[in-house]
């Protein structure tokens, strides 16, 4: 099993702000105040598990229709299809829950591995 990995990530906004201003705890949705007097953002990023695929497939679908393209249920059905039969061989995926506790995901990631052939010395 691959371990799940904090990452923090900074906001856009370069305004500096004071710890009472997050509240409780260091603030709400795991936002913190970062050294530099900024605030970023903790989230906890896991490996997605076959669950995970209609979920990466909206995300995705999302991001494809922001450019223009047509995001089908035919198409959702192949891309959770195959999503669920690659995961674990050629490809690997890294998800972030939402933050609030609702069920979904906030964010995704996918790599794959793709074998060439040697190239000339």
């Amino acid at each position: 099993m691959i371990p799940q990995r904090r990452v923090r990530f900074p906001s856009t906004s370069a305004t500096p702000i004071s710890p009472p201003a997050l509240g409780p705890a260091g603030g709400d949705l795991g936002r913190r105040l970062l050294g530099d007097g900024t605030v970023g953002a903790v989230v906890t990023a896991r490996a997605a598990t076959p669950e995970d695929a209609a979920e990466v497939v909206r995300l995705a679908g999302l991001m494809f229709a922001s450019m223009g393209f047509d995001v089908t249920d035919e198409w959702s059905a192949r891309a959770t299809a195959a999503f669920v039969q690659r995961l674990g061989g050629d490809m690997t995926a890294f998800v972030v829950d939402r933050p609030d506790g609702e069920p979904g995901l906030a964010a995704g990631g996918a790599g794959v591995v793709t074998t060439r052939l040697p190239t000339p010395a």
